[in-house]
């Protein structure tokens, strides 16, 4: 019996003392330089987002609790600037850290720049290294040109490079063409060449995705 029960003791100080260190592991994370806190307290959502208007336009900064500007690590930024021009379209997006300086978001660019319609849908996204130079994102290109149909769908996307020449990206297509339905429904995803051709040889797939129609059937239909 008296074995029983300082087993248990054991077990009961044991588990006090875990909790105990548990205790002070939180607590010091608030005293700790930021770059020696827990990780998970510096995501995004444990962060404070501090929102104003600035000569630039609108500066938002992820801020902790005491109100020291951070980089959330899901984002790789503390800090986005964001322009917009005078319909209210975003055409400048700007990435910092927590010391001002451009941060490097995980695609490989630090701004972004967009051009739009007259209907309000982007038609060219450029991405921009802290210089606000064209850069080749991890996509293979460094900018995005869209068309769009009579209803608004995306019809086509091409890739350029830095220079804004056609480019292939990751996926070996220069661009690809959104086909719909009658309702809207998107049926397929056709690759494209360099000049705006379905892309049709034996080292690349003319269709990416096709819903309720057999894909190797329509590459047989496009070579014939």
């Amino acid at each position: 019996m008296n074995h029983s029960h300082t087993l248990l003791n054991r077990i009961w100080n044991v588990f006090l003392f875990i909790l105990l260190v548990i205790f002070m592991l939180l607590s010091m994370n608030s005293i700790l330089p930021l770059k020696w806190q827990f990780p998970s307290w510096r995501l995004s959502p444990h962060l404070i987002k501090r929102t104003e208007k600035t000569a630039d336009g609108i500066r938002t900064d992820y801020v902790n609790s005491k109100g020291v500007i951070t980089v959330a690590l899901d984002k790789n930024y503390a800090t986005v600037v964001k322009t917009y021009d005078q319909k209210g379209n975003c055409i400048l997006e700007r990435y910092f850290d927590d010391h001002g300086r451009p941060a490097l978001l995980s695609a490989g660019h630090s701004a972004l720049r967009k051009e739009y319609n007259s209907n309000g849908k982007w038609i060219s996204a450029t991405y921009l290294d802290g210089s606000l130079n064209p850069v080749v994102i991890n996509r293979g290109y460094a900018s995005v040109h869209r068309t769009y149909t009579k209803s608004g769908k995306v019809e086509t996307e091409m890739y350029y490079d830095a220079d804004g020449l056609p480019t292939l990206d990751n996926n070996k297509k220069f661009g690809v063409r959104h086909e719909y339905k009658e309702d809207d429904r998107e049926s397929a995803l056709i690759n494209l060449d360099a000049a705006g051709n379905v892309m049709n040889n034996d080292s690349h797939y003319a269709i990416s995705k096709t819903s309720s129609v057999d894909t190797q059937f329509l590459l047989h239909v496009i070579a014939h």
